[in-house]
């Protein structure tokens, strides 16, 4: 995953300009410490499963450094030996072998790429383009050190800094951490001398070895497999258009308007910022989309725990959030959305391997596909040490409308339907809004969401807000589907896109009908295809993208006028 605009450093700005960058040497860093192996933890095991599948864009994170007033190269040389001595994340291999285990290295050198920069220096655009430099090769998890640093420096003065790390090491909470260390460890030698051990991940490990952690793990495969029994196939169920397929897009809001509303309205609902943003999609979802039961994958760092507030490593597993929108309150909405956070979180903790066997048996049984078609992911990190919020008068909210800006960026290819990235730099929101298909959700779309979005806020800024008043509110109005599209099993379907499915997959003639409340597929019987188990097996392999349609209840399979075989298909 990387996040424009993910972390801003502090210091000079040119808004605008980018600073060329000239290589001039490169800054070995030594670290010692304790060598160990040990098996791997769950978000270790998490994490491991798909950036060893050669997704290396989204396996790499990255984080800008607040560079000290008055640091030197020394400074941030000794700042990065003691955070590597001191965090096993960073310093860890994850060798092949029968099983995944964690190779915590006893000594090494980080190499600091160190460029000169001439002129005045615009630090953000600096450190972006360091980040980027960083970016140029994925972490081979086998051999390569987990993170690498790259510094701008002017006349021997450091200007910018930017860190990449194997998302295998760190998750966002755990950059936060070492971000905020090491200027504090660059600021203060003296801070360099602190001894005592923090949790490391192979503490971690261990711990989730312990009867308590281990019944945690088995009710979340319990609760997932409970909750995707009944949750719509996809969220965001929309007709799709080719007129509008230009590949994945990513839009972004930065919207001071939205930085002003939300502490009105964590005051007067005790909700906190994530929550309240949260209950502002999932209502404009809702309304969008027309339905009640709001299913999303939201991306947690599990760290309820007191050690694990300074952790460093990675914790991030998914959640699923389901959240009840059948409310005409937004504050109730939002009550609802941190209840169903709480919950979600309880139950975000799982074997990856358990938990995607028991969603494939859920998923076999009920003809739907898993597609974390709708995801959050949220970055909002509440500050160290936070001082009470001034609260704006409510009539200042909407005026700083004039001041959101909106830009586009074109991301790989991804996994999700509609994610949205919360996301703090210098005290403003930054809604990131990304489709892996733009057939389905336009550009036009996702600025409408993301304004709509921001719209939300703004009105409930000054009290309760009707939800029914959206259309008004937003300019948004609920997707337009035709006779051809029913509501089944909870989910919006479109029927001619079942049948396309059957004929693709069976490589046959197909019909599509409901009856009782059930879909039923009526096909002509080939070769290949002569049981209702054969059928439905072909259509659950054939089922991933096509987000309106799910597979027949029951399959009627014909040879001429004579019926062959029926059933559900299902083991």
């Amino acid at each position: 995953m990387v996040v424009p605009l993910l972390s801003a450093p502090a210091g000079r700005r040119l808004a605008g300009r980018m600073t060329a960058l000239t290589p001039i040497e490169c800054l070995p860093v030594k670290f010692g410490g304790t060598a160990a192996t040990g098996p791997v933890t769950l978000g270790q095991l998490n994490t491991l499963q798909w950036v060893t599948k050669g997704e290396a864009f989204f396996g790499i994170v990255e984080w800008y450094l607040d560079i000290p007033a008055g640091a030197s190269l020394d400074d941030v040389a000794q700042a990065m030996a003691v955070l590597l001595t001191r965090h096993e994340s960073l310093r860890t291999l994850y060798p092949d072998g029968p099983e995944p285990v964690q190779q915590v290295l006893g000594s090494g050198e980080l190499v600091i790429d160190v460029y000169e920069v001439a002129g005045a220096v615009d630090t953000l655009e600096t450190a972006r383009e360091l980040a980027a430099r960083l970016r140029g090769r994925p972490f081979d998890v086998r051999a390569d050190l987990p993170v690498r640093m790259a510094l701008a420096v002017r006349d021997g003065v450091p200007e910018a800094a930017a860190l990449a790390f194997s998302h295998v090491a760190a998750d966002f909470i755990a950059m936060t951490v070492v971000g905020r260390q090491f200027a504090e460890l660059a600021a203060d030698p003296a801070s360099r001398l602190a001894a005592g051990r923090t949790h490391q991940p192979l503490d971690q490990a261990a711990a989730e070895r312990s009867d308590r952690l281990r019944r945690r793990a088995d009710n979340a495969v319990r609760h997932w497999a409970q909750r995707l029994a009944t949750a719509p196939r996809c969220l965001y169920a929309a007709p799709y258009r080719a007129e509008y397929d230009e590949g994945p897009w990513t839009g972004w809001l930065r919207s001071p308007a939205a930085a002003l509303a939300v502490p009105h309205i964590t005051e007067r609902t005790g909700g906190t910022r994530s929550m309240v943003v949260l209950a502002a999609l999932l209502g404009l979802l809702s309304w969008r989309t027309g339905q009640r039961d709001c299913v999303a994958v939201s991306l947690a760092s599990n760290r309820f725990e007191p050690r694990l507030r300074d952790y460093v490593g990675t914790l991030a597993q998914d959640t699923l959030l389901s959240v009840d929108a059948g409310t005409d309150s937004f504050d109730e909405l939002v009550r609802r959305t941190g209840t169903a956070t709480l919950r979600s979180a309880k139950h975000g903790y799982f074997d990856v391997y358990r938990m995607q066997e028991a969603v494939r048996e859920v998923c076999h049984q009920r003809g739907i596909e898993f597609e974390r078609d709708c995801a959050v992911n949220n970055l909002l990190v509440a500050p160290v040490n936070q001082t009470p919020t001034v609260l704006r008068p409510v009539a200042q909210v909407p005026e700083a409308l004039a001041d959101t800006t909106l830009h586009w960026w074109k991301p790989p290819p991804g996994e999700s339907l509609l994610r949205l990235d919360l996301v703090e730099v210098d005290g403003l929101f930054n809604f990131g809004l990304w489709t892996c298909d733009t057939g389905r959700i336009p550009r036009h779309e996702i600025e409408a969401l993301l304004r709509g979005l921001e719209a939300v806020l703004v009105a409930a800024a000054g009290g309760d807000l009707d939800l029914r008043r959206l259309g008004g509110i937003t300019g948004l109005a609920p997707i337009a589907r035709g006779p051809e599209w029913s509501i089944v099993d909870g989910s919006w379907v479109e029927l001619p896109e079942v049948r396309r499915l059957l004929v693709e997959a069976l490589r046959t003639t197909a019909a599509v009908s409901i009856e009782d409340g059930r879909l039923v597929g009526h096909l002509a019987a080939t070769d290949s295809v002569r049981t209702p188990e054969q059928a439905h097996a072909a259509c659950m392999a054939a089922l991933p993208g096509r987000y309106t349609a799910i597979t027949p209840a029951w399959y009627v399979i014909r040879d001429g006028d004579t019926v062959l075989a029926q059933g559900d298909g299902r083991r």
